[in-house]
């Protein structure tokens, strides 16, 4: 409320933050720091926009911590049989064991396997691991892996070494050394990128929607793709040109850039952005802004974090 001084308003950060006015720093307004004493007509705040509260909350003001904990026995206790006095670590699911810089083939499998409706569709898949076509080898490997996974039991972890082979098999970046042999790190988007590429070749369920309910549709669109309506606006004042289009894709990226604080800032910042390509009405090269806008979601939306700018 700009009737109030802006000390009101930091007392109200104070109840939804927990950091007091004296802690209080405010920025992104004019004029710099905001102070109890400042005037609403020279911060010129506006509507809609993002400023910036950096403090540390008081220890009376935090949620206090429960009054008690179940005791979890230390690994360094292990040899002490005092397992009756201690609950046990949950075992469900199952971890994946590293085998060194696999971790993003670890965090695309289990993202994988967090979905239900592709895990009943690697079930009914009835391809083998020696198959000659890599999209119907790599399948059934992670089939078998996601198999083990939810299989009963008190196993902790399961070792996904075949899979692994099969990966590094039909997909050579990932069997990358460094100068001392050891296997490379790889990244996890690239690694998702590539085994959602091989599983959509291979991996059909029935289609839900449509006239044809006979019809195959591939399931990892079914759970991942998203329509995109791009347009591509001729931005040079000699022409007028204009290009929409319809596309599918299946994931979402947010652009992080050093203004970018929130996952919805981060994703319009992706809808928005400027391209060289040629120009038919000019017969060259020129910028076009491509402005592009979500369609249909799917069930289950990936987001990507480009991290231009680290913050």
């Amino acid at each position: 409320d700009l009737n109030e001084p802006p000390a009101v308003f930091k007392m109200q950060l104070w109840t939804l933050t927990g950091v007091s006015p004296d802690k209080q720093t405010i920025l992104g307004l004019r004029g710099g720091k905001l102070k109890d004493d400042s005037e609403w007509a020279t911060a010129k705040p506006k509507p809609g926009m993002s400023i910036m509260l950096m403090g540390t909350p008081d220890e009376a003001s935090l949620a206090p911590p429960p009054a008690s904990l179940p005791k979890v026995r230390d690994d360094l206790d292990a040899a002490i049989n005092d397992s009756m006095n201690y609950e046990p670590p949950p075992m469900n699911p199952p971890g994946l064991v590293n085998l060194g810089n696999t971790c993003y083939m670890n965090a695309t499998v289990q993202c994988l396997n967090a979905v239900p409706e592709l895990r009943q569709a690697l079930t009914q898949y009835k391809g083998s691991t020696a198959a000659g076509n890599p999209a119907e080898k790599l399948t059934a490997g992670l089939r078998d892996l996601v198999s083990r996974l939810g299989g009963k039991g008190t196993v902790s972890s399961v070792n996904p070494q075949s899979f692994l082979f099969i990966l590094r098999q039909v997909n050579p970046q990932f069997a990358e050394r460094n100068q001392q042999g050891m296997f490379m790190q790889q990244d996890a988007e690239e690694c998702w990128g590539e085994v959602l590429s091989r599983l959509a070749t291979s991996l059909k369920i029935p289609r839900t929607t449509g006239a044809n309910a006979e019809a195959l549709e591939n399931a990892i669109d079914s759970a991942f793709a998203l329509t995109i309506k791009s347009t591509d606006a001729c931005e040079d004042k000699d022409s007028n040109e204009s290009v929409t289009r319809s596309e599918q894709v299946r994931t979402l990226k947010c652009h992080i850039s050093s203004t970018v604080n929130h996952l919805s800032q981060g994703i319009s910042e992706g809808l928005e952005e400027q391209i060289e390509k040629h120009s038919d009405a000019l017969d060259r090269s020129a910028l076009w802004k491509r402005s592009s806008r979500i369609d249909r979601l799917p069930p289950y939306l990936i987001v990507q974090f480009v991290r231009f700018f680290w913050k």
